[in-house]
């Protein structure tokens, strides 16, 4: 009977578990038409927290804010872009992955390879920065307002892209 009972408990645990797991879901879904009109640090953080993204906000010097984001199993940055003289108001977002440059391949075929991506993928944007550092990013734009669930879709796209490149490009 005692094992009838405990096999009865851990049964409906589970069941409490993935009920609350479904409601986690369903409520990360039917926040997806939410409006927003500007990138900020609430945006962000509502589309991608309930997602199970971690978000940490920085500033840059001058004050811009900026954020680094665990996602998907990927580590992003978006810098907000076409914002007012308050730097505020940001109607534009670039979220991009940076990576270790490959140690077995030149720098002219890393050029070579990056050039190849651009061609094959161009609604994102490829480059090496002048330290050797290679980036893939997309530029997401809200001029008149956007849903979460578009923001979320934008964060889940890069995210694949920068896989991709990271297997085409870098060889990982």
């Amino acid at each position: 009977m005692r094992s009838f009972l405990t096999g009865a408990a851990t049964i409906c645990a589970i069941a409490v578990l993935a009920a609350n797991g479904a409601m986690a879901q369903q409520q990360a879904r039917s926040d997806s038409f939410q409006q927003m009109r500007f990138f900020d640090e609430t945006a962000i953080r509502l589309a991608l927290e309930p997602q199970g993204a971690e978000v940490e906000t920085r500033r840059t010097e001058s004050g811009m804010p900026f954020f680094f984001i665990t996602f998907n199993n990927m580590k992003l940055v978006a810098v907000p872009q076409s914002c007012n003289q308050q730097r505020a108001n940001c109607v534009g977002l670039v979220i991009s992955a940076r990576y270790r440059p490959p140690q077995n391949v030149s720098p002219q075929q890393l050029r070579d390879r990056v050039d190849a991506f651009n061609r094959s993928y161009d609604y994102a944007k490829a480059v090496i920065s002048s330290e050797g550092v290679p980036t893939v990013s997309r530029y997401v734009i809200a001029d008149y307002g956007t849903s979460l669930g578009n923001l979320r879709s934008e964060f889940t796209n890069t995210a694949n892209l920068a896989q991709i490149f990271n297997r085409q490009v870098l060889g990982n």
